[in-house]
């Protein structure tokens, strides 16, 4: 049937005449039903039985009505009580975890200063590559600079060597990396600056990436001397340090984050990190251990905070945020900790209530028609 604007028109009247003659029948049953209690009352037996029996006429004109309508009922809310026990929301979770290895992408710029002395990196060798621009006074090096397709790698090494002038751009990918006392900073698309400190006896290099050296020295500085370097854009930037003290990396936010390592390099076999830790689901006090190999998957990623510091068995890595799915456990088996929308009302026993009571109201006023 070709469904034109008058054929709509006739059925959406068809429909509204049914709804009319419905309320009619609906009116007409309560209508004879008070009449029947009347008479009754009154001791008039046969007008009584006579209501009774128009009243049970109009009832039975209703039932296949209210049935169908029933019908619909149940059906709605099956499909509404499946949907909210199967679609999940954006759920808020705290964990804290030690890892080798973490990728980033960031969500928002991060700088590190002289001032940010809980992020400040102290080493005994730095070691960066791709460099494109070199400063070092201390050294004779006023200001040297190369062509950003030569990979020239920049070596300082001394005692107490401090990295702590240094910025990551919003949206560029980062990943860290930290064995033993080296921690590797992975860095794509995006050119890194900042600045060394020592005030110490230390060594410089720089030389190409097949060991031939370019410029080598040693200051004895009397103050604190500075060493400013400049990457070229390269996939990745590599900046190694190797230090014994513990280093922290605070206010961190980022929009996507991997626990996964490849082993080995381009072999696309990738494993888990993570030694050990746990996840909470704060709108529901819901707890899962991480042992270690256990994957955690995070997708739809808003953290709020991300602070990572040197540990035992790696990187000691805290977030706090809320992700669109969340998956912890042994891979291949890992549990889905998302809240469902049904759970996230349930937390909300207040708002839980109230939808039942709207929805009771709509199931007998919009449903059944009364």
């Amino acid at each position: 049937m070709k469904l034109d604007r008058k054929t709509l028109k006739r059925l959406i009247t068809k429909c509204r005449l049914r709804r009319e003659t419905l309320k009619r029948l609906e009116t007409e049953r309560r209508l004879r039903d008070k009449k029947a209690a009347k008479k009754l009352l009154a001791g008039d037996f046969n007008g009584a039985k006579r209501e009774r029996t128009r009243a049970d006429l109009c009832a039975n004109l209703l039932a296949p009505a209210k049935r169908r309508k029933n019908f619909w009922w149940i059906v709605f809310f099956a499909i509404l009580f499946i949907m909210l026990c199967t679609l999940r929301c954006s759920t808020d979770i705290w964990f804290e975890l030690e890892a080798e290895n973490i990728t980033l992408t960031l969500a928002k710029d991060w700088s590190n200063n002289r001032q940010s002395v809980s992020n400040e990196f102290v080493s005994d060798k730095i070691i960066i590559d791709n460099i494109a621009e070199v400063r070092a006074p201390a050294f004779n090096i006023p200001k040297a600079v190369y062509p950003e397709e030569e990979s020239t790698i920049l070596e300082v090494s001394g005692k107490d060597v401090i990295l702590n002038e240094f910025a990551l751009e919003s949206g560029k990918k980062v990943e860290l990396n930290f064995r033993g006392n080296a921690l590797k900073f992975y860095i794509n698309g995006m050119t890194l600056e900042g600045k060394l400190f020592f005030v110490h006896h230390a060594d410089l290099m720089l030389e190409t990436d097949d060991g031939e050296i370019i410029i080598e020295g040693s200051a004895d500085p009397d103050l604190s001397e500075i060493i400013e370097f400049r990457s070229a854009i390269a996939e990745p930037v590599l900046l190694e340090l190797f230090s014994k003290t513990d280093w922290k990396l605070n206010g961190l936010q980022a929009k996507e984050i991997g626990f996964l390592q490849e082993v080995p390099p381009n072999s696309r076999n990738f494993r888990s990190t993570i030694h050990s830790g746990k996840v909470i689901v704060l709108e529901a006090a819901k707890e899962k251990a991480l042992h270690k190999g256990d994957c955690l998957i995070l997708k739809g990623v808003r953290s709020r905070r991300i602070d990572i510091s040197s540990a035992k068995n790696g990187m000691k890595i805290s977030f706090e945020g809320s992700v669109s799915e969340i998956l912890a456990g042994p891979r291949g088996f890992e549990r889905n900790l998302t809240l469902t929308w049904m759970e996230w009302l349930y937390n909300r026993q207040m708002l839980f209530i109230s939808l039942l009571v709207v929805l009771s109201f709509l199931g007998k006023n919009f449903f059944l028609g009364e």
